[in-house]
């Protein structure tokens, strides 16, 4: 949580985003589904029922790059899902905040905590780029 901001600040000074609060008070009922709706259901299907029943399915494989394999394969199903609505630059941006949430995962962190995360990082993505119109 603390690399959060240190990321957010890396994206303003690469892209020159700045924050956009407008796109939060146009978009209300667009602006609870992204950041709260969206998040939570993500992380109840893809971390709570998927990588969960992957890690059963796959217990007995090696990790790979220090990583599970029900975490990758969350991922790559977590991605394709944002390739359906999203262009594929922003469903590979995702690869990286999707195997954090799911090494928490595998440390035990509840599926509440990861929603609150979850909540956190699109909460500070979408003040810097705003949410989006389509």
């Amino acid at each position: 949580m603390i690399g959060a901001p240190v990321v957010w600040s890396g994206i303003v000074w690469i892209f020159g985003f700045g924050f956009d609060f407008g796109s939060f008070a146009r978009w209300s009922f667009k602006t609870a589904a992204i950041l709260l709706i969206f998040p939570v259901l993500e992380e109840i299907v893809f971390r709570g029922l998927i990588q969960d029943y992957l890690s059963i399915k796959t217990k007995s494989c090696d990790f790979f790059l220090g990583i599970t394999w029900a975490n990758w394969l969350t991922t790559l199903l977590f991605c394709m899902t944002h390739l359906v609505t999203r262009s594929l630059l922003v469903a590979s941006l995702v690869i990286i905040p999707s195997l954090l949430l799911g090494a928490l995962r595998d440390k035990g962190f509840s599926i509440r905590a990861l929603a609150a995360i979850h909540l956190y990082w699109n909460g500070g993505v979408y003040l810097l780029i705003g949410i989006p119109s389509s």
